[in-house]
């Protein structure tokens, strides 16, 4: 509340934005978020969480040729390259381009700490789009690779029950 009343009196004020529009984030508050991302952007073009809100809220009204641009201008940092990846292949996905959504991913291949998340979200995107071989190899990569990480064996056991396989899962 502090931070929105000072930038009524100094509305073009770079730190108020950036620190109003983080707690924005922060807080859940994203229609205010996003505008004030619009205003962090034309001081600072780099700013990947802007970047990121403003490539969402793109990807929640199926503009996903603008989202996946906001997600790439967010990619020049290890962390950005894989929320970058990530979010380009569900923007695919979106689109129901599979083939697309695992290009976008291949991208992780650059760093093997990503290796796991680059299979997991093949599986996943390969199940919405209903690839069952293709959802099924990923699958059992993501499992071979964190076969601890719970949403891997839950999404795994998931895509087993719902092809019949209610004993494998």
């Amino acid at each position: 509340d502090y931070l929105s009343k000072a930038l009524i009196e100094d509305p073009d004020n770079p730190v108020l934005i950036e620190k109003l529009f983080l707690l924005e984030v922060s807080s859940g508050n994203l229609p205010d978020a996003e505008e004030l991302a619009v205003k962090v952007l034309s001081f600072n073009s780099q700013h990947r969480m802007a970047r990121i809100v403003l490539g969402l809220r793109d990807f929640k009204v199926r503009h996903y040729g603008d989202a996946r641009k906001n997600f790439a201008e967010a990619s020049y940092t290890p962390v950005g390259e894989l929320t970058s990846a990530l979010l380009s292949a569900w923007a695919y996905a979106g689109e129901g381009n599979l083939k697309q959504a695992l290009a976008a991913l291949d991208r992780l291949e650059s760093n093997d700490s990503f290796a796991n998340f680059k299979s997991y979200h093949g599986a996943l995107i390969a199940d919405y789009l209903s690839s069952a071989m293709r959802a099924e190899a990923s699958y059992k990569k993501a499992y071979e690779q964190a076969g601890t990480s719970l949403r891997v064996v839950q999404s795994y056991g998931n895509f087993l029950e719902r092809n019949n396989r209610r004993d494998e899962a």
